[in-house]
C-alpha cells in the first residue's frame, strides 16, 4: 500500500516507501484532483504489480477550500469482498489523516530556532544563501538529521516557493527504471516539479545513465540561462561524493555542477548544544497534538535531560522524536514530569511479584538486560508498562487508555508490535 499526501500547492508533504514505484502516476492523478476538487479512481499497471488501484481524494476545509489531496494505491485483488476493500481503504486514510495532524511539526519555523550550535547556525546561514539563488545544492549528513526538512525550508524561502516540492528517495528506485521515473516526458518527476524543486535524496544512488541525463539538462540550463520553467535541484547524501568520484562511481563533471553550494548537517552527537532545545521542541509538538489526551503538559526531568545529553543518538532526530513520543506516554499523571529514573523504579516495584521463601523476584526485561539497544529497551519497557496498567484495570482497554492518556488506537499499536 502506497500513500502520498499533497498540499494545496501540489507539494508532497508525505510519501511512504511503498509509493516509490508508482510516484509519477500518482502525482499526475493527484494534480488532476487539485484542479477539479473531485475524487478520482484509476486502474493501472505498475512495475512489479499486475494491477493497481489508485484512489485520490480531496480534503476540504469548512470554507470548501482544498487543503490536501490524499492518494492511496493498493493491489487490485478481485477476490476480496467490497466490505474488506472499504475497511482497508478507511485504514489507509486514517493513517494519512493521522500524519496530517503532525506533518507541520518539522516544517515549523520553530524547529529551526533549536539550531543554536555554531554548526547548526552555519547550516541555516548557508540555507538562506541557497534560498536567494537558483544554484543546485547538495546537503550532506547522516540519516535522520533533517536534510529534507532543510531542503523544504530552502524551497519555501525561494523564488520557487509557489511551485511544487517533490522529494524522491533514489535508493528505492531500480537503475533500470530511474531514468524513466525522473526524466519521463510528461510524467517524469523533473517535469512534474517544473517551476519548483526536485529533491533527490540519496543522490549518490543515481545510475550512470541518469547521471548523464541530469548532466545534460544542467549544462543546457547553464548555457541558455533559461530556468523559468525548470525545476531546481537539491540533492542529499550520507556519503562523501568526492570519494565516489575518485572511485569512478559518480561523474566528476556532474559533481562540479551540483556541488556549487554544499551544506553540511552534523549529527546530534556533534551538536550537543542543540539536543535539549530539540528535545523540548519535539515534546511540545507531540503533546499539543490532537492525538495526545493527557490533560497535564509534561516536562522533561533533569535526569531525563542528562540522559539525553549523554546518549549518542545514532539515528539523530528521527530517533529523538520517536523516543520522546514514547516517553510522553509515561508522564506523571499529577505533575506531568517525565523522569526516566523514576519511571524505571516505579515500574520495577509495580511489576515485581510478592513471593514467599527465598524465590527470587523478577524484574521487567528492560531493567535486567542493559545490553539492549536503547530503542529496543524502550519499546520493551513501553509494552511492559502498558500491559501492567491494563492488568490493573482488569483488562478494560478504555479505562487503561484513559489512565495512560492515550487514544485506544495508540494502545492497540503498542500491544500489536
Amino acid at each position: 500500500m502506497g500513500i502520498f499526501i499533497l498540499d494545496s500547492h501540489g507539494n508532497i508533504i508525505y510519501s511512504n516507501s511503498n509509493a516509490a514505484q508508482i510516484q509519477t502516476l500518482a502525482l499526475s492523478a493527484a494534480k488532476e484532483v487539485l484542479n477539479s476538487k473531485q475524487p478520482l479512481k484509476r486502474y493501472m499497471e505498475a512495475d512489479g504489480y499486475t494491477s493497481m488501484v489508485l484512489n485520490c481524494k480531496p480534503l476540504l476545509n469548512s470554507d470548501e477550500d482544498l487543503e490536501y489531496v490524499i492518494a492511496t494505491s493498493f493491489l487490485d485483488t478481485e477476490f476480496l469482498p467490497p466490505f474488506h476493500e472499504t475497511v482497508k481503504e478507511k485504514q489507509r486514510l486514517a493513517s494519512a489523516v493521522t500524519y496530517l495532524s503532525q506533518c507541520d511539526a518539522l516544517s515549523s519555523v520553530h524547529f529551526f530556532s533549536t539550531f543554536i550550535s555554531d554548526t547548526g547556525k552555519k547550516a541555516l546561514n548557508l540555507a538562506e544563501k541557497a534560498s536567494a539563488c537558483y544554484t543546485p545544492v547538495i546537503l550532506y549528513g547522516s540519516s535522520g538529521i533533517g536534510k529534507e526538512t532543510l531542503a523544504r525550508r530552502i524551497h519555501d524561502d525561494s523564488a520557487q516557493r509557489k511551485g511544487p516540492f517533490i522529494p524522491i528517495n533514489l535508493h528505492q528506485i531500480s537503475h533500470e527504471q530511474m531514468e524513466k521515473v525522473i526524466f519521463g516526458n510528461e510524467t517524469g518527476l523533473l517535469a512534474l516539479a517544473a517551476g519548483g524543486t526536485l529533491y533527490l535524496n540519496h543522490i549518490d544512488c543515481l545510475s550512470k545513465a541518469a547521471q548523464a541525463k541530469l548532466l545534460h539538462i544542467l549544462e543546457l540550463e547553464e548555457h541558455t540561462g533559461n530556468n523559468s520553467t525548470a525545476a531546481r535541484i537539491i540533492g542529499a547524501t550520507c556519503s562523501d561524493l568526492w570519494k565516489l568520484v575518485e572511485a569512478d562511481a559518480f561523474r566528476q563533471d556532474l559533481y562540479y555542477l551540483l556541488n556549487v553550494l554544499p551544506i553540511q548537517l552534523y549529527s546530534l552527537q556533534e551538536r550537543q548544544e542543540d539536543i535539549l532545545p530539540m528535545a523540548n521542541f519535539f515534546l511540545s509538538q507531540i503533546t499539543t497534538g490532537k492525538f495526545y489526551h493527557n490533560h497535564i503538559n509534561p516536562t522533561l526531568a533533569d535526569s531525563t535531560l542528562d540522559f539525553f545529553k549523554n546518549y549518542s543518538w545514532p539515528e539523530n532526530l528521527d530517533e529523538m522524536e520517536r523516543v520522546i513520543r514514547q516517553l510522553a506516554l509515561f508522564a506523571d499523571n499529577k505533575t506531568g514530569l517525565i523522569d526516566i529514573a523514576d519511571i524505571c523504579q516505579k515500574l520495577s516495584a509495580s511489576l515485581t511479584p510478592t513471593v514467599s521463601g527465598d524465590a527470587p523476584s523478577s524484574c521487567p526485561p528492560l531493567l535486567q538486560d542493559y545490553s539492549l539497544p536503547f530503542k529496543q529497551a524502550l519499546r520493551r519497557f513501553e509494552y511492559d508498562y502498558v500491559t501492567h496498567v491494563i492488568d490493573r484495570c482488569n483488562g478494560n482497554l478504555t479505562k487503561a487508555a484513559k489512565e495512560l492518556g492515550l487514544h485506544r488506537s495508540s494502545l492497540y499499536n503498542i500491544l500489536n508490535r
